[in-house]
């Protein structure tokens, strides 16, 4: 029985240990983020080549600039039950390139930061004046005149609303319109 119990551990031990697996791989990453759910609330993401990376420990992301990154993907052999699968660790910073002038975007705008109707709804938007919010306290969004009006109807009544942006700096996107869907 002893002799049994001792191979059985001695079995699982070293033949069926999981090792996580990591390889190198290239990712393109946009200027601009993406907005992304979470399990109970929404953040932005990186907006990348690979549709499932969504943060890059070690990189520093900077709006308005593209990058190529060189990173290590690691797939988990055991994995965080509400997590990913996979995880990404920067290596190197191949190359960064600001946006050109007249580089536009596509980014919803929303403006409760969890999802479902809760009675501490918190704000993604916080607003500096009649033309300046701050978005998920990461970018400034201005709003123009001409489109001040919708923007707050879209902010009051919480719609998901995706908008055309271009950059002002690295600080601020300018909304020029609204996409309809």
């Amino acid at each position: 029985m002893k002799k049994t119990l001792l191979f059985l551990l001695l079995f699982s031990t070293l033949g069926f240990t999981q090792k996580d697996i990591s390889t190198k791989i290239e990712l393109k990453v946009e200027p601009y983020m993406q907005l992304s759910y979470g399990a109970f609330f929404k953040l932005l993401t990186l907006k990348t080549n690979h549709p499932a990376v969504d943060f890059v420990e070690g990189f520093d992301f900077q709006w308005g600039y593209s990058y190529t990154l060189k990173v290590i993907e690691t797939t988990l052999a055991n994995p965080p039950m509400d997590g990913s699968s996979k995880h990404y660790k920067l290596v190197k910073v191949i190359s960064k390139e600001k946006a050109p002038e007249n580089y536009q975007f596509q980014l919803r705008t929303e403006n409760s930061f969890y999802l479902g109707n809760g009675p501490e709804q918190e704000s993604t938007l916080k607003k500096y004046n009649d033309s300046t919010y701050r978005y998920f306290n990461q970018i400034n969004i201005f709003v123009p005149t001409k489109l001040q009006k919708e923007f707050s109807e879209i902010i009051e009544n919480d719609r998901n609303r995706s908008g055309l942006f271009r950059f002002k700096d690295t600080e601020t996107i300018e909304l020029l319109g609204f996409v309809n869907h």
